[in-house]
């Protein structure tokens, strides 16, 4: 979920210790093309605009993937980052289901309804819009079609609030919405079908603008099993690592959802994954004074554990990644780890016998440990951990942590 209102807008000693491998020949298609690893995303608040100053240009064109936060109007402040960073993509923000509660532009006819003919919202200060009405799907593609006039600017579009259900977005009275209008609250699994197929065929019309050669990429929270293959170029995984740090998800069901995902999305794959240090929602976050919300951004600013770990799994695929607060996305953190120069994969990831998942790269060898237990990770050679700047042949790795270790001479790349 966005957080601010715009509605557009060195090889291992011990082969013996994996447990398991694949064939070169079995990485997924991409995995060799586009930016090095390890490839970094900004969520919503890249920050770029018209007028942007040179420091500011150079610093959002460190990022591999934008997911909004871009002015369309910044013509020249988007060809100067492009100019920095070939390989950036950047897709301008646009929501599904909800709008500025206050935009006068959209018609009171368009907004979604309870039972009793309220509107509602989901998201502090919006409200959720009526998906199923064809005016509102007509409204989307529009604009999504106006932010893809212009090829050099952007390169598709991301959807925030792709749902397979949505009862869950009536914040106050949870399951109640009526969008056919008769004063009775809708059946769930025909009302939730209904959205799904209206999702579906706004990211399609999308999809078939500039002759279909538009990136797709949307926000389903999780690495979901209800998306139609072939429908998106990917998705953003919101929190899941966070899931996964505290309990609720293992590591091996993340990276296997992760990996499903990767074969059933279309080329060029562009899959997400933002992981969130907070322990706060939205709602817990404002109502902080701004002396807490800053000792809290400084808190998870410093957890370089729990950022590690999210970007080491990450590396076990072909996404891009980013650290942030949570609950209001899009700091411009930046960690050492950032800047390994990687390349690209040799292998696909492996699990060792540990428990560890591990990948090697052109420029060295990514290690993440989702066990409760410290392990050991061993080298022929010396090689050089990207966090510390150790160099040495043996490392421990603590649990629910990672490690980047660079063979000599591959420290950065930006």
């Amino acid at each position: 979920m966005r957080r601010t209102l715009l509605m557009v807008g060195c090889l291992l000693v011990l082969a013996a210790a994996v447990g398991c491998s694949l064939a070169e020949d079995t990485l997924p298609k991409g995995s060799r093309a586009g930016p090095p690893f390890p490839r970094i995303l900004n969520c919503y608040a890249a920050g770029l605009h018209q007028g942007a100053s040179q420091a500011d240009i150079k610093r959002v064109a460190r990022y591999d993937l934008l997911c909004g936060g871009v002015d369309a109007g910044a013509a020249a402040e988007i060809a100067r980052v492009r100019q920095l960073n070939p390989h950036i993509l950047i897709l301008p923000y646009v929501i599904l289901r909800e709008a500025d509660a206050t935009d006068r532009d959209v018609p009171e006819a368009w907004w979604a309804r309870d039972a009793e003919g309220r509107t509602f919202e989901f998201w502090p200060g919006t409200r959720v819009l009526n998906l199923l009405l064809p005016a509102v799907q007509d409204y989307l593609v529009k604009e999504c079609e106006k932010l893809l006039a212009d090829p050099r600017r952007f390169d598709g579009i991301f959807f925030d609030g792709y749902d397979q259900t949505i009862g869950y977005l009536n914040h106050a009275h949870p399951g109640d919405i009526d969008l056919d209008g008769d004063g009775k609250r809708d059946a769930s699994a025909s009302r939730d079908a209904k959205w799904r197929a209206a999702e579906k065929s706004v990211i399609q019309r999308v999809a078939s603008l500039r002759g279909g050669k538009v990136i797709v990429m949307a926000n389903t929270w999780s690495f979901p099993n209800w998306v139609p293959a072939n429908l998106l170029h990917g998705v953003l995984a919101e929190d899941q690592i966070g899931r996964v740090r505290r309990g609720y998800l293992s590591l091996d069901r993340f990276l296997a959802g992760y990996q499903k995902t990767i074969a059933n999305s279309r080329q060029p794959v562009v899959i997400g994954v933002v992981n969130g240090g907070s322990d706060l929602n939205i709602r817990k976050y404002l109502a902080l004074s701004h002396g807490q919300q800053a000792a809290e951004q400084a808190k998870v600013r410093a957890n370089v554990r729990a950022m590690r770990f999210g970007l080491c799994a990450t590396l076990m695929g072909d996404g891009y990644y980013g650290y942030d607060l949570g609950p209001h996305r899009g700091q411009h953190w930046w960690y050492p780890e950032y800047d390994s120069k990687l390349g690209y994969p040799k292998d696909p990831a492996a699990k060792a016998r540990d428990g560890t998942w591990r990948r090697q790269f052109d420029g060295g060898t990514v290690i993440v440990n989702g066990t409760g237990a410290e392990v050991y990770a061993k080298f022929d050679k010396p090689v050089e951990d990207a966090s510390s700047g150790e160099t040495a042949t043996t490392f421990k790795v603590p649990p629910l942590d990672g490690r980047i270790f660079l063979t000599a001479g591959t420290r950065s790349h930006r």
